[in-house]
């Protein structure tokens, strides 16, 4: 009905909207009063100052003069006439007083009269018309030097192009962010819809909005909607998106691959369950240059990008600006470089690629370490040197010194791990040797020898220049805690490293643009890790056509860059969008940057019950908007400050003042028109279940660096030049080496079995197995539905101040770092986070105590509910057991369990007459659900009591 209502009257409704509009849009009614929600004045007397009145009507009064002087000359002469007539008494016409020629026909004077008269008759109302212009004149239009105002809505339809929200499948115009609302005609405003104004020029974008206030639905959402929507591919701009909540993911995944876009998951949360990336690949690609360049300069080139990429990864993962002695940090950064380096050349030249991890790095670290020159028939002297006499002289220069000395010490002088390794010993104390360095390395490290990162970061399923050369945009989504920091240095190895990459390519292309633009959208950059040279990549990378969207809750949130960098990053952000804040100096900030507008203050006097007041006028300079404004902005209200703007799209250059939607121009929430189609839990699961990197077997990532290898390297670097290939030769060398050994010093040898695909480390595989079988206990404690609930809301308070007691018993101490990262997961963290963290923190068996904790728990409450079925088969339905009648005070204790939440009420319910007792007791048998079972429990009690007769209360 209200379909053909509007098709029937559509005519009249556009005739309608353009009345409207030209009323709304005209300068008449617009430029009146700066303000609609203060205008101070709208009384018939303030357009009399107007100089866009005055002169129409100036106009009009030229005619009117014109025609009265015309008729006053008739009427002037017929009078005349009437008299001649009445003295002479020739009485042959009377007065006729109107006829229309009266005002148009003036020959009864001479011309010089008429225009004399005419000429002061317009002097007069010309003179009267400029006693109005100074009496009424809007003196803070002319008389006060603020220039500010908002952007008017004929203007930003001149400048923006619009993206109709209910266009989904058959937007074909351009991509960009969301910066506004189109005025909302009548027909809009009767089907619900809108246009949305699109920023396509290249620039960043900050938007600030504090928890709640709409950022996601108003911004964010609507950045990427704006990006995607297009129906043209080449239009499309390839995102990498910082989704710590995973909501972005979930939301927006079948959507964007419905749109054409390829998506990734960077789960940083739980990395079984994602796609992978070595952070190793760049160094690697461009120490093969090193070694395989054609040409001295490529190959000095390589080194320098090689050794530049280290210093990168060595920042993300070793910086600590609270670090009371940056020696430690330093000298880990060298011995990481270092070995990194030696792994990568041996890897390269023996063809085995597949050890280049940071997994690798840390174990051969850890081993060759521990491992000690102790007699002159070590195997790592015998694989230097076969004869007896020369080994006695290599085991007095090295004596009891570790075989990761040895190796470093061999290189040759010149070598970049060798310089790296020097760096430690040059700089390092007299007290300090290189195991207080590798101390502190691997506890810096510790994340990487976690098994879920160590095969997150062996291979790659990600390639960078996907984003911008692929033949479809590319969407990842890194999904990182906030609380949990462990995995953070990854995350910003990531964005520095794609960034970089795509940074360099695209400078080297023709045109010096990627062919597709790529945007950063960083929710919550406020919280993220500090990402290496932020300020450099906002100022360098629009050049080559790479984007940032940054979300932070106040401008403070940028200070922990420094001071100078914050506010060149905010600098750079040509879109700043706000949402609403509470902080008092980003809103004094915003109302800077927005400027001041001219008001005219009225003042009244005169007595209280005196009809006759006297106004006095005077002008002021106020903020475009107040402060508290700014602090309560309406749902739905944005303010937009778009410095970059400067030309409209015909290509004239505008003055881009700021946007105010309000009103009619007010924010459409994304839910209210997006199709979504979300995504569960479950759904990733099964998406990632056969992920490549989580079916590496890690025994085969564990390597040594092989101390012979040094002088065969120029061999094998010939071959590799030449392209022959090195079976035999590698065959030769091996049986030669194995010949040379005893049957003993074989066991005993570090290089055992590094020709068919690696050795086994004892303890790493120890560790490693035990944290197995503990994660497959917490599993079970845990159902997968659980994993991204935090442990304060799935977790009883009980468990958690003995999870807590268990920790501080431990470490005795309340400053201890460990004992504070661990009480603010319990408050703020997900259940994979306290999973992650308890399968990190040495030693191990503070997690096996946490386990036997909560086991010991389910176990009392399973005694409780055993008891109850002693002679009852398992598989009879619980319903059946207790009688239908008797049910609903199951109902009853869930009921309160559940409270509010009635999908898992009504899932539980369906559980309660459905399943057997066996299936319900595996359901109820965990930690999240121990107070449901406990109820259970309380109400069979309940059923028991009453059907022997015993009422609840005992008696």
């Amino acid at each position: 009905m209200n379909e053909k209502i509007l098709h029937d009257y559509q005519p009249i409704l556009k005739k309608i909207d353009k009345v409207i509009a030209w009323f709304q849009n005209s300068r008449l009614h617009l430029e009146t009063w700066r303000d609609p929600d203060k205008a101070n004045f709208k009384q018939w007397s303030r357009y009399l100052g107007l100089r866009r009145f005055l002169l129409p009507l100036w106009l009009v009064s030229f005619i009117v003069v014109y025609g009265l002087l015309n008729y006053l000359i008739h009427i002037f002469e017929q009078v005349l006439h009437y008299f001649q007539q009445i003295l002479t008494g020739n009485f042959t016409s009377s007065i006729n007083w109107f006829s229309f020629s009266y005002f148009t026909n003036s020959t009864f004077v001479s011309a010089k009269v008429y225009w004399i008269l005419y000429f002061i008759l317009m002097l007069f109302v010309s003179i009267r018309f400029y006693i109005w212009r100074q009496s009424y004149k809007p003196i803070e239009e002319y008389l006060t030097d603020a220039t500010s105002r908002w952007s008017l809505t004929h203007e930003l339809d001149q400048q923006y192009e619009v993206m109709p929200t209910d266009c989904l499948d058959t937007f074909n115009g351009s991509s960009g962010i969301v910066i506004g609302t189109a005025k909302r005609t009548l027909k809009e405003k009767l089907t619900g819809h809108s246009r949305e104004y699109l920023s396509t020029e290249m620039t960043n974008s900050l938007l600030v909005g504090e928890t709640r206030s709409g950022k996601g639905i108003f911004g964010i959402e609507k950045a990427i909607d704006g990006l995607s929507r297009t129906n043209h591919m080449d239009k499309k701009q390839s995102m990498i998106i910082h989704d710590p909540s995973m909501e972005l993911y979930l939301k927006w995944k079948l959507l964007l691959e419905e749109r054409g876009y390829i998506v990734k998951l960077f789960n940083l949360i739980d990395t079984y369950y994602s796609d992978s990336i070595n952070p190793l690949n760049l160094v690697t690609y461009y120490y093969r240059q090193y070694l395989l360049g054609d040409t001295e300069n490529i190959r000095n080139h390589g080194l320098d990008q090689a050794l530049a990429e280290m210093a990168t990864l060595c920042f993300s993962y070793f910086d600590d600006e609270n670090a009371r002695e940056p020696f430690w940090q330093d000298c880990a950064s060298a011995l990481f470089t270092a070995a990194t380096i030696a792994l990568i050349e041996e890897s390269l030249l023996i063809q085995q690629t597949k050890y280049i991890t940071i997994y690798t790095v840390l174990n051969l670290i850890a081993e060759m370490n521990a491992n000690r020159i102790d007699n002159e028939n070590h195997e790592c002297l015998k694989r230097i040197e076969k004869s007896l006499i020369e080994r006695k002289r290599l085991f007095q220069k090295y004596k009891d010194k570790s075989v990761l000395d040895v190796y470093f010490l061999t290189l040759p002088e010149g070598h970049p791990a060798r310089i790296a390794y020097q760096d430690i010993l040059a700089s390092a104390p007299a007290k300090v040797t290189i195991g207080n360095v590798v101390s502190h390395l691997l506890t810096k490290m510790k994340a990487f020898r976690r098994p879920g990162n160590a095969k997150l970061t062996a291979i790659s399923t990600i390639n960078y220049l996907d984003l911008a050369f692929g033949k479809q945009p590319m969407a990842i989504f890194i999904v990182v805690s906030d609380q949990d920091k462990s995995n953070h240095a990854l995350c910003a190895n990531f964005i520095d490293q794609s960034f970089k990459e795509l940074h360099k390519v695209g400078l080297r292309t023709a045109t010096r643009k990627l062919p597709r633009v790529v945007n950063y959208i960083d929710e919550e950059f406020g919280n993220m890790v500090r990402i290496p040279n932020q300020a450099t990549k906002v100022t360098d990378g629009l050049k080559v056509g790479i984007k940032h969207y940054f979300v932070v809750q106040n401008f403070e949130q940028l200070k922990k860059y420094g001071e100078q960098d914050a506010e060149t990053i905010r600098a750079n952000c040509g879109n700043i969008i706000c949402v609403k804040t509470k902080s008092k100096d980003t809103r004094e900030a915003i109302q800077k940057d927005l400027g001041l507008r001219a008001n005219l203050s009225l003042s009244r006097q005169g007595r209280h019950f005196d009809a006759n007041k006297t106004f006095t006028e005077s002008t002021e300079r106020i903020a475009l908007i107040t402060d508290d404004e700014l602090a309560r902005l309406p749902f739905g209200r944005t303010v937009v400050i778009r410095s970059m703007k400067t030309h409209d799209l015909k290509g004239k250059v505008i003055n881009p003042y700021p946007v105010y939607n309000r009103d009619a121009c007010i924010m459409k929430p994304t839910y209210e028109y997006l199709p979504y189609r979300e995504i569960s839990w479950d759904d990733v699961m099964s998406l990632y279940d056969e992920a490549e990197h989580s079916q590496i077997e890690l025994d085969h990532l564990l390597y040594l660096l092989d101390v012979k290898e040094i002088g065969l390297k120029n061999k094998r670097l010939a071959n590799r030049r030449n392209g022959i290939k090195e079976d035999s030769f590698d065959k030769e060398e091996s049986e030669s080496s194995r010949s040379n050994q005893s049957p003993t010093d074989e066991v005993k040898s570090i290089q055992k079995g590094k020709r068919t695909g690696g050795r086994t480390s004892v303890i790493p595989t120890i560790s490693n197995q035990l944290t197995t079988t503990l994660d497959k206990r917490f599993d079970k404690l845990f159902p997968t539905e659980y994993a991204l609930q935090k442990v304060n809301q799935c977790v009883s308070e009980l468990l958690c101040t003995k999870m807590k007691n268990i920790v501080y018993d431990h470490y005795k101490s309340e400053e201890n770092r460990e004992w504070q990262e661990f009480n603010a997961l319990i408050q703020n963290s997900n259940v994979l986070s306290l999973k992650q963290w308890l399968g990190q923190v040495p030693p191990q068996k503070i997690y096996e105590q946490v386990l036997i904790g909560f086991e010991k728990e389910i176990q009392t409450v399973d005694h409780v509910f055993h008891q109850f079925f002693i002679h009852t088969n398992y598989q009879t339905r619980l319903i059946e057991f207790v009688g239908k009648k008797n049910i609903h005070v199951l109902y009853v204790y869930a009921r309160n369990h559940y409270k509010n939440d009635f999908i898992h009420y009504e899932l539980f319910e369906q559980k309660l007459n459905t399943q057997n007792i066996e299936k319900l007791q595996q359901f109820l048998a965990t930690v999240p659900r121990i107070s449901l079972y406990r109820d259970i429990c309380e109400g069979l009690k309940q059923i028991m009591d009453k059907k022997v007769g015993v009422s609840h209360d005992g008696s």
